[in-house]
C-alpha cells in the first residue's frame, strides 16, 4: 500500500470500493438524467451541469461513502467529467488534485476571511491506494497536463523532495538584501511515497513537520540562524 502526498499530497483506493477490483462488478451511477459513458474501469454518467458520479460496487467495511454529484459543481466538475471518461483513475483523485492544483496556481493573492483569519487556497491531499493498480500517478499526470497548458510556469514550480522545515522555508523565501529571494513562491509539492517524508519528520531535530502545520495554517515561515536567515511571508 502505498500513500504518496500532494502538498498537494498524491494517493487513493479508486472507484469507491476494492483496489483493483473495477470491471466485473455492478455500477451504480448518480440520478437526474445525462450522458452514461461506458468505460473499462466505471459507468460515468454526465449530469448537468456536467457533473461526474463514480460507479461503484459494494465497499469494504468502514469504507466512506463516495462524495456526492454536489462535489463535482461548476468547472472542477466540467474538468473531471471531461477526463473521466478517457481514464482508470478514481474521479474522486483527479477532483481533489485539481483543487491542490488550481490553489497552487492562483497563489496567495486570493484569501475568504473567517473572523480576522485570512484561508487562503493552500491546500494538502493524501491519496490512498494499492500500488501499480490504483492509478494514482495517472490522476496527477491529467491534473498536471492541465495545469501546464493554464499556466506555462506550472511545471517548474512543482517539485519533490521535502526533507526538513529549513529546506522548505529557503524554497519559498522573501527577497532579503543581495538574495533575490524564490523567484516565484507558489511551491507544489508531489511526493509519490508519503511514507519518505513521515521518515524525514521523525528525525531528531527536524522541523519538517511543524513548518508544514505553519504553512497549512498561511503562517509567516522563518529560518533564524546566523548565517543565512530568511522569511517566508
Amino acid at each position: 500500500m502505498s500513500q504518496p502526498g500532494l502538498f498537494a499530497l498524491d494517493d487513493g483506493p479508486h472507484n469507491g470500493g476494492r483496489p483493483g477490483d473495477r470491471a466485473s462488478r455492478p455500477s451504480r451511477v448518480a440520478e437526474g438524467g445525462g450522458t452514461e459513458v461506458q468505460g473499462p474501469a466505471r459507468n460515468v454518467r454526465v449530469t448537468p451541469p456536467a457533473q461526474a458520479a463514480l460507479a461503484v460496487g459494494a465497499p469494504p467495511p468502514g469504507w466512506p461513502e463516495a462524495p456526492g454529484p454536489e462535489a463535482y459543481t461548476g468547472l472542477v466538475g466540467d474538468i473531471v467529467a471531461a477526463i473521466a471518461p478517457h481514464t482508470e483513475a478514481d474521479p474522486v483523485a483527479v477532483l481533489a488534485q485539481a483543487l491542490v492544483a488550481a490553489g497552487a496556481v492562483v497563489g496567495r493573492g486570493a484569501h475568504f476571511a473567517v473572523e480576522a483569519t485570512l484561508h487562503h487556497p493552500n491546500e494538502y491531499v493524501l491519496l490512498v491506494g494499492e500500488s501499480a493498480k490504483a492509478r494514482k500517478g495517472s490522476s496527477w499526470d491529467h491534473v498536471a497536463r492541465l495545469m501546464g497548458a493554464a499556466d506555462p510556469g506550472f511545471a517548474a514550480r512543482t517539485s519533490t523532495g521535502l526533507s526538513s522545515g529549513e529546506g522548505l522555508v529557503w524554497a519559498l523565501r522573501d527577497p532579503a538584501g543581495t538574495d533575490p529571494g524564490s523567484p516565484d513562491p507558489r511551491l507544489l509539492v508531489v511526493e509519490p511515497e508519503l511514507a519518505s517524508v513521515l521518515k524525514m519528520t521523525v528525525r531528531d531535530v527536524n522541523t519538517l513537520s511543524p513548518v508544514l502545520r505553519s504553512a497549512w495554517d498561511g503562517r509567516p515561515l522563518a529560518l533564524l540562524t546566523r548565517t543565512a536567515p530568511a522569511r517566508a511571508r
